[in-house]
């Protein structure tokens, strides 16, 4: 993990990907193609300090790791991730239910990271 100095926490990319096994048809997006969903956010970690609590940002239709918040609770020393759903930038075709499990999906795989941190 590699510390910005300017900023002291790290932002660390991750990728999420699972089968799209929902009984939803899918018009815009990509899952109903590969039959997997492929989903991307970013941790923001702050420098040598450990957490069990990992703030989840997460909106339907946007990317949020460049707001103001996330990096001002990263600097007050929280650990943050900024997920986004299946539908990034783009809510014309928007499933809410879809967003749920997509959430669902991040804290399963990835919320239990920070304990081992």
């Amino acid at each position: 993990m590699t510390i910005d100095a300017t900023t002291g926490y790290a932002r660390i990319p991750a990728i999420l990907s699972f089968p799209d096994t929902t009984g939803f048809a899918e018009t815009y997006g990509f899952g109903a193609a590969s039959g997997r969903v492929w989903l991307e956010g970013q941790y923001l970690v702050p420098s040598e300090r450990a957490s069990k609590t990992l703030y989840l940002f997460m909106h339907p239709s946007s990317t949020l790791h460049l707001l103001p918040m996330p990096a001002a609770l990263v600097g007050a020393g929280l650990h943050v991730l900024c997920a986004a759903s299946r539908y990034p930038k783009n809510d014309s075709g928007l499933i809410m239910e879809k967003v749920a499990i997509d959430m669902a999906a991040w804290v399963k795989t990835h919320a239990p990271a920070a304990t081992r941190r």
